[in-house]
């Protein structure tokens, strides 16, 4: 009962202020015995030995109280006991430990931190490396950000024998050692990091990249060149000197140091990044110059895996490259890889529009591999074949859709020629302009919505595709950059630049894999494929211009419109070059012109013979086209319009800009608050502070 507890407490409190200690304590340990759990008592008890001058009999009676409080989730009544407990034993450095636990436990690190750091310090001076270890990694968890509880274990390892571990842990502890302010400490760990592990590589590269940020290149140096002098592999060093001198010297001397007497110490990536310095520095013709003689001699046996490397430079090939190592390849014997080789390199090669090289490595492939699917192929001489010219009123004719058909298909992909007049052409010409600036002060999608509206209503604007094109290659939209160079194919083609036209079709395809749809759609304008069979007419046939023009021609009919030609029978025929017989949509014409009685003869300059679709057969599909073109633009152009537009005049930055400010005003709503922010943004960026508080 409590009365029992508490007379018995009376009893051994008088019995140890009478001097009777022996008896007093017996009686306290036999209340402990009986109420264990009763924390009030153990308390009074310790209390009561401390106010008797024997404290260190308290210290279990404290710490049954400290344990309990702290287990139960009382810590600030846990931390009071065992702060008794340390003025009892002020060197009970596992006291501390708990106290610095109970700290951290309450979010309270640097509380924690005094008595860990004390705690610690004490085992170390008593050898104790295990125990302070411990300690040094609840620190650093607790305050990741502080290296020096870092260095404080590293050293703890040194002191206990473990220099390399040590090392290493200075090494980590200097990486996150990044601001320049810190730049200072970062050396003096590493170098620390030196004495600890001499010959480990990781720290002297570790030091070498400090040296070269805080810009000590020749110190650096000189620490590469003692260490590659020294015992042991020299590679990870003379390839350290290499970035350095990359860096610090610029391509030429590298190339010096990779086709040195050290040349062995450096693998393929160090020789790819030259060729990458080369090729935004001096140009990739420096590096080969320097290269291919060492290839063709000490370097010959690296030769195929150095290659290798450098083809995968660029997708699909690397030109350069690809080259070299078809001859490589070549003059090894291995006939097999060559011929895959060169069936990788035709196509590249025909697609940067260098036919005569393909050319040449075409009968290479042909004497490795006659049945190659990239062999062209060659049209007979003995039987060239015949054109067939089908009646278009006849009802028999070729199972194979004709052009027309396949045309009509596609329409929508087809790009009108532009025979633009000039208010078109201000059209056009303003909206480039203001995509160039908001280009040049980084408001690319404003700027890629200017190009659009372009090529939104002229299809067939080159320009403005190829504008298209620069704008959306910076980005990482691959399908939109396909369509971009499709929409190039057409209008080059309504231009009348069929190779450009196929160029841009082939790269479309090497951007990003086409459509069905589309590819058909090429194929059926002979941008793509075997044009020379879809044509009709391949290389060798006997076959006129004319009678192909006539084939391919689309049928007008005379009751449509009336076009009257003043003649002039003193005026050349014109004759258009042999190319590829297209047919090309009409131009759609206003309904029902109306044209004066008399036409105005035409210029001399643009005067067409007559007839006039006689001579148009004789130029062939594609000139009809254009003739066509010129003929609409000639017939809509506006009263008192010349019919040929003159140069546009050169404009200041001024006169361009107070255009574009001009254009804005006209279509710009005063709510349109977004495009208003925009311009201002702009022309704060343009130091023009008046445009941007009026916009």
């Amino acid at each position: 009962m409590a009365s029992d507890r508490d007379q018995a407490l009376r009893v051994a409190d008088k019995l140890l202020k009478g001097g009777k200690q022996p008896v007093a304590l017996a009686h306290f340990r036999k209340l402990s015995t009986t109420y264990p759990d009763d924390l009030v008592l153990h308390n009074r008890i310790g209390d009561m030995l401390c106010l008797n001058g024997v404290g260190h009999e308290a210290v279990p009676y404290y710490e049954k109280v400290a344990f309990a409080y702290r287990d139960a989730g009382f810590l600030p009544k846990s931390v009071a006991m065992f702060k008794k407990i340390l003025r009892q034993q002020p060197e009970s450095f596992e006291t501390m430990v708990e106290l610095g636990n109970l700290y951290l436990r309450q979010k309270l690190p640097g509380e924690a931190r005094n008595y860990l750091l004390h705690a610690a310090d004490n085992y170390i001076l008593n050898a104790g490396y295990q125990r302070a270890r411990e300690i040094y990694r609840t620190l650093i968890d607790a305050e990741p950000g502080d290296p020096g509880h870092r260095i404080r274990l590293a050293e703890t390892m040194a002191a206990a024998g473990e220099t390399e571990a040590a090392a290493g842990e200075l090494l980590a502890t200097a990486e996150t050692m990044s601001s320049p302010s810190s730049e200072e400490s970062r050396l003096k760990l590493l170098y620390r990091a030196l004495e600890l592990a001499p010959t480990d590589p990781t720290t002297i590269l570790a030091i070498v990249r400090s040296l070269e940020e805080a810009g000590k290149v020749d110190e650096a140096k000189r620490l590469l060149d003692e260490r590659s002098d020294g015992n042991g592999d020299p590679s990870p060093f003379l390839q350290a000197k290499l970035s350095l001198i990359l860096g610090s010297e610029g391509p030429q001397a590298a190339l010096d140091m990779l086709t040195g007497p050290g040349h062995a110490a450096f693998d393929r990536d160090d020789f790819i990044r030259v060729l990458d310095a080369c090729r935004t520095g001096p140009g990739d013709g420096a590096f080969w110059d320097r290269i291919d003689p060492w290839l063709a001699g000490v370097g010959s046996g690296r030769a195929q895996a150095i290659l290798d490397a450098a083809v995968e430079l660029e997708q699909p090939g690397y030109v350069p490259a690809l080259t070299r190592l078809v001859r490589d390849e070549d003059n090894r014997g291995s006939r097999e890889r060559t011929a895959l080789l060169l069936e990788r390199l035709i196509p590249i090669l025909h697609g940067e529009q260098q036919h005569e090289e393909a050319s040449g490595f075409e009968d290479m492939l042909r004497e490795l591999k006659p049945a190659s699917s990239i062999l062209r192929s060659e049209p007979d001489p003995v039987a060239p074949p015949e054109v067939t010219v089908v009646d278009p009123g006849s009802a028999s004719g070729p199972e194979k859709p004709s052009d027309t058909e396949l045309r009509h298909d596609f329409q929508e992909l087809e790009a009108p020629s532009v025979p633009l007049n000039k208010t078109d052409e201000e059209f056009a010409a303003g909206r480039l302009t203001q995509a160039e600036i908001l280009e040049k002060y980084g408001l690319e999608d404003k700027a890629l919505e200017q190009v659009r509206e372009v090529i939104e209503r002229f299809p067939g604007h080159v320009t403005g595709q190829k504008r298209l094109i620069d704008l959306v290659k910076s980005g990482k939209d691959k399908a939109a950059l396909r369509d971009a160079f499709v929409g190039l194919a057409f209008a080059e083609r309504a231009s009348g630049n069929l190779d450009a036209a196929r160029s841009a079709a082939k790269r479309a395809e090497a951007v990003h894999p086409l459509e069905d749809a589309v590819r058909e759609g090429l194929e059926a304008f002979h941008l793509m494929g075997d044009t020379d069979q879809r044509s009709g007419v391949a290389a060798g046939e006997t076959a006129t211009v004319a009678e192909a023009a006539q084939e391919a021609a689309p049928v007008v009919e005379e009751d449509d419109v009336d076009v009257l030609f003043e003649e002039d029978t003193e005026t050349e025929p014109v004759h258009a070059p042999d190319v590829d017989n297209e047919v090309v949509a009409e131009p759609e014409l206003p309904p029902e012109p109306e044209l004066p009685p008399e036409p105005e003869p035409l210029p001399e300059a643009v005067t067409a013979p007559e007839p006039i679709f006689d001579a148009a057969i004789d130029m062939g599909g594609e000139n009809l086209a254009s003739l066509a073109a010129a003929l609409e633009g000639e017939l809509f152009l506006d009263d008192g319009e010349s019919l040929v537009p003159e140069a546009p005049k050169e404009q200041s930055l001024d006169e361009v800009f107070a255009a574009f400010q001009e254009q804005v005003e006209k279509q710009v709503d005063a709510d349109d608050f977004q495009t208003h922010y925009d311009l201002c943004i702009a022309y704060r960026e343009m130091g023009l502070v008046d445009e941007a508080i009026a916009a």
